[in-house]
């Protein structure tokens, strides 16, 4: 399933139907799904609200795959500023108290903790981030 979605917050709702509709296509379990849901949905709103600087329409692109081995591959690819969430964020300080912990970074942390791989590559003037994840899957009826 590849889309292509504008950088805007609105379209987060069809990204979110867009997943569940994979999610059901693939019989992939409720926890695996809500994973994909939660590190998909993060990284959209980074680039939405980090990736550009300006305030005009881009594309932001998302592919989805189920490939042999109950393994999904997503692709998400945009043109904005370059950014590799693998080397340009710090881990968040997970046992300071909430009132003191600096903001961000949690979506990078979700990522690394529910995908299985996390790649990122620059090429030319695209951010192409790759992950995957070996899912497992409800029963067919």
């Amino acid at each position: 399933m590849k889309k292509v979605y504008e950088n805007k917050r609105s379209e987060l709702e069809a990204l979110c139907q867009d997943i569940s509709a994979f999610g059901s296509e693939f019989f992939i379990t409720e926890e695996d799904l809500f994973a994909l849901h939660l590190v998909v949905e993060e990284i959209f709103i980074n680039i939405v609200d980090y990736g550009f600087d300006d305030n005009q329409p881009h594309s932001i692109e998302i592919d989805l795959k189920f490939n042999e081995g109950d393994i999904v591959l997503i692709t998400i690819k945009d043109k904005g500023k370059p950014f590799n969430p693998l080397t340009d964020t710090q881990a968040p300080n997970l046992s300071a108290p909430l009132a003191t912990r600096q903001a961000g970074g949690l979506g990078v942390h979700f990522m690394k903790q529910m995908m299985d791989h996390v790649d990122y590559q620059r090429i030319d003037t695209e951010n192409t981030l790759t992950l995957t994840k070996k899912v497992t899957l409800r029963k067919k009826p």
